[in-house]
């Protein structure tokens, strides 16, 4: 009798034991289904022959054509800009273009990530035989019309065969304590307020930018004009 209790005692006891770990295994299969699985992601290269879906379209919202210009110094006035603004989603989501086209047949571009009104100039602030382009563009949101300032310069195609756009002067990331050489200025509350113009530097064969600064560092109002000039490699700073 013993005997007979002992095998259904070690019967129900092999009997729990399987009956845990079925429902052991099945707590862990329920959890694993809760994870996604990175197989389920698709992944689809788009090529050129393809449609790109509607909603990752860009818009170009405006552009500008600029013509008869001389940014290479080759040809006689062959090349032209087209700027324009770029809109990726449907709030304000948007970036400035700058595309350049030599008369020597290359096409070159920059993308800013900023957006507004923009005002496109030429100069000769790096070399008497070409311009370059001053390209400044309104912050929407200011209401004092911060402009963000930008200088390119083509450079150089005669020593390079491939041509390329070098950013001389970008001021969203240029400190403004060093664009303005005057370190008693707090930067945080100087900033340029307009577009600029450019101007003669008097005994140079190079042309140099009149700059409105709004400056409000001391507490109150003071709108100053800078000239800044190209000289020996760098920027440099004077009063008007």
């Amino acid at each position: 009798m013993k005997k007979r209790l002992g095998l259904i005692i070690l019967s129900v006891m092999m009997l729990g034991a399987g009956c845990g770990r079925s429902e052991s295994e099945s707590t862990l299969d329920k959890q694993e289904e809760s994870f996604p699985s990175t197989s389920t992601i698709q992944d689809i290269p788009v090529t050129a022959t393809q449609q790109i879906p509607y909603w990752a379209q860009e818009m170009r919202t405006e552009g500008n054509l600029y013509q008869n210009l001389n940014l290479d110094g080759i040809g006689d006035a062959d090349d032209a800009a087209y700027v324009s603004i770029f809109q990726f989603d449907d709030y304000e989501e948007k970036v400035v273009v700058i595309q350049v086209h030599l008369g020597t047949g290359e096409t070159i571009a920059k993308i800013f990530p900023v957006y507004g009104v923009y005002n496109f100039q030429t100069g000769k602030l790096f070399s008497k035989d070409k311009d370059a382009i001053i390209l400044g563009v309104r912050n929407p949101t200011s209401n004092y019309n911060a402009t963000d300032i930008f200088i390119l310069d083509v450079y150089p195609v005669e020593a390079d065969p491939v041509p390329y756009i070098v950013t001389r002067l970008d001021t969203t990331e240029t400190p403004n304590i060093l664009f303005f050489g005057n370190p008693t200025l707090d930067a945080g509350n100087t900033y340029v307020t307009g577009y600029t113009e450019v101007v003669d530097i008097g005994g140079s064969p190079l042309q140099g930018l009149e700059v409105p600064v709004f400056d409000y560092s001391t507490g109150q109002y003071q709108e100053l004009k800078k000239i800044l000039y190209w000289k020996d490699g760098e920027w440099s700073l004077s009063d008007d």
